[in-house]
């Protein structure tokens, strides 16, 4: 299969992949909120990644992530320490579960699972 093709089989990732194919040298540090999301974007851009069960992960472009975190990210995003969630609770029924990928190089990494 050509890496452009790979979807999205189960959350949370096992690995990050783009277009191209698998990223090297990155691992998930664990669940990430609001805040913690917010403090990283106070020091410059990062590299958001929606990822959907039976679609391959979608890449938002480092010039987009101050745009997209106010437009999407932050009225979906759920916290992570909850003990669950209702669908009903987010805009249109669906809800974001962050999680911060160290990669080797560039920016941040920011994986939303996405719920729906």
């Amino acid at each position: 299969m050509r890496p452009e093709q790979r979807v999205i089989m189960r959350l949370p990732l096992d690995e990050l992949w783009d277009r191209q194919g698998p990223i090297q040298e990155t691992r998930c540090t664990g669940t990430i909120d609001k805040q913690a999301i917010a403090e990283l974007l106070r020091l410059g851009p990062v590299r958001f990644v929606i990822a959907d069960v039976g679609k391959p992960p979608i890449w938002i472009a480092s010039e987009e992530c101050f745009e997209f975190w106010r437009r999407e990210v932050k009225a979906h995003l759920m916290d992570p320490e909850s003990d669950g969630f209702y669908l009903d609770a987010y805009p249109d029924q669906y809800a974001y579960l962050a999680r911060r990928w160290q990669v080797s190089h560039n920016l941040p990494v920011i994986v939303l699972e996405k719920h729906h």
